[in-house]
């Protein structure tokens, strides 16, 4: 989406009273408008709804909603945003669908609930982290750093574990 007449940022969708669920894509805007890229907004006087369960968005991060609307989050429940600062300094923030957690209890219960989980904060585990058989889980570390004491995780018969976008120090080995 380009800019206006006066070179300002619009947005890429634009809500007047409408109902949008965005499920995936790319979306993104050259321009700011003061200072913000409206990649998603609605009108302040005939909102309507957004709701985002997939996707990704340059420079704008759905967890944020716009600048006057209620709700502040078109993130959708169950799912989470991952971000990615790219080379040239836009930030890439994609939605999926997942838990995102904040310490190690969180952390623990999500993975045994299987499914996507995605790190908030730095980490310091006291224990391995069971994953339970038949369970499939995908760790994105979200750029953070996960130590352990002693083991990492038990990934137990029949289940699977993908581990990705960050740092786990366990006992003397590191891995990113």
């Amino acid at each position: 989406v380009g800019g206006d007449e006066n070179g300002l940022g619009n947005a890429v969708i634009y809500s007047v009273g409408g109902n949008i669920t965005i499920e995936g894509g790319f979306f993104y805007t050259n321009y700011s408008y003061n200072g913000k890229y409206y990649v998603l907004n609605m009108n302040n006087q005939t909102p309507g709804t957004i709701t985002v369960k997939g996707g990704t968005f340059v420079n704008f991060n759905p967890a944020g909603g716009d600048d006057n609307v209620q709700p502040t989050n078109f993130v959708a429940d169950g799912y989470t945003v991952i971000s990615e600062t790219k080379e040239n300094g836009d930030v890439w923030y994609t939605v999926v669908e997942g838990t995102s957690v904040g310490n190690s209890d969180d952390f623990a219960a999500a993975v045994k609930n299987g499914g996507t989980v995605v790190l908030e904060e730095d980490m310091t585990l006291s224990s391995p982290i069971e994953i339970p058989e038949g369970t499939d889980v995908t760790l994105y570390l979200n750029g953070k750093t996960v130590t352990a004491t002693g083991n990492f995780v038990t990934v137990n018969a029949g289940s699977k574990l993908t581990v990705s976008g960050g740092t786990v120090v366990s006992g003397r080995y590191v891995f990113s």
